[in-house]
C-alpha cells in the first residue's frame, strides 16, 4: 500500500512541511514545519520585513482534524528585532502569534460559536474550554472595541453582576438599537466617566436622555 502524504494539505505560505507522522492507535497526526529560508521574515505587528533575526523557537498548536484523527503542528518560528516594533514574533500565516491553535481552526471554532456554546464545542473538539472562550473573548474585542459608536440620543446604563461578592461590570447600550457601546469593570463612578471621557463633544452634545438606576456613583458621572 503507498503512503498516503498529508503534505499537500498544509500548504501554508513561508513555511515548509519537514516531517509528517501518524499514530494509527491514538489517532494523531504530527506535521513539523519551519520557516521557508526563501522568504525574508515578517514583523506581526507591522508587517514590514524585518533582516535581524533575535533568536529560534518552537510551538506545538492544534490544528483541524484530519478525519477522525487529531492533528498538531510543531511550527519553529523566529523572534526578530523589528526597527519599528522592537522584540517581535514573526508573523506566520498557519497561526496568530502566541496561540496554541491554527488560524483555520480558530475560523471554524468561531463559526461553531454561531450555533453551539462554549462548552459543546470544547467537547466536539476536545479542547480545554478556557481555550475556546479566550478565542470567542478575543473576537469580540476586535470586533467591537473599534467600532464606530455613532451619535446614540438615548443611553441604556445597567450593571450585571459576574461573580459572587458582588463583582460587577457596567453596561452602557444604545437604547434605539441595543447595540452595546461599552463595558466596564466595577459600577463605580469611574466606570462611567471613563466611558463619557472617550465620546467626542459633538457625542456627548447628541446624547438627550439616559435610563439607569439612580444609583449614587452614576448619577454623579452623568
Amino acid at each position: 500500500m503507498p503512503r498516503i502524504k498529508v503534505t499537500p494539505f498544509f500548504r501554508f505560505c513561508r513555511v515548509k512541511v519537514v516531517e509528517q507522522k501518524v499514530d494509527i492507535i491514538q489517532s494523531i497526526v504530527t506535521i513539523t514545519v519551519k520557516p521557508d529560508e526563501r522568504y525574508c521574515p515578517v514583523c506581526h505587528k507591522c508587517q514590514r520585513k524585518v533582516k535581524q533575526i533575535h533568536s529560534y523557537h518552537s510551538r506545538r498548536i492544534r490544528d483541524l482534524n484530519i478525519f477522525n484523527a487529531k492533528s498538531f503542528i510543531s511550527v519553529a518560528y523566529r523572534r526578530l528585532r523589528c526597527p519599528h516594533c522592537g522584540s517581535v514574533v514573526e508573523d506566520l500565516p498557519l497561526m496568530n502569534p502566541y496561540e496554541r491553535v491554527s488560524r483555520r481552526l480558530t475560523t471554524y471554532i468561531l463559526e461553531l460559536c454561531r450555533y453551539m456554546t462554549i462548552k459543546e464545542i470544547a467537547e466536539h473538539l476536545d479542547l480545554d474550554w478556557k481555550t475556546v472562550k479566550e478565542i470567542h473573548k478575543r473576537f469580540i474585542q476586535d470586533k467591537y472595541s473599534h467600532e464606530e459608536r455613532g451619535s446614540p440620543k438615548i443611553l441604556l446604563i445597567d450593571e450585571i453582576s459576574i461573580r459572587k461578592r458582588h463583582r460587577y461590570l457596567t453596561i452602557i447600550a444604545d437604547w434605539e438599537s441595543g447595540r452595546v457601546l461599552g463595558v466596564a469593570e466595577g459600577r463605580s463612578y469611574e466606570s462611567l466617566r471613563d466611558f463619557f471621557t472617550s465620546l467626542s463633544e459633538a457625542q456627548r452634545s447628541s446624547i438627550e436622555a439616559i435610563d439607569m438606576d439612580m444609583w449614587d456613583p452614576f448619577i454623579k458621572a452623568v
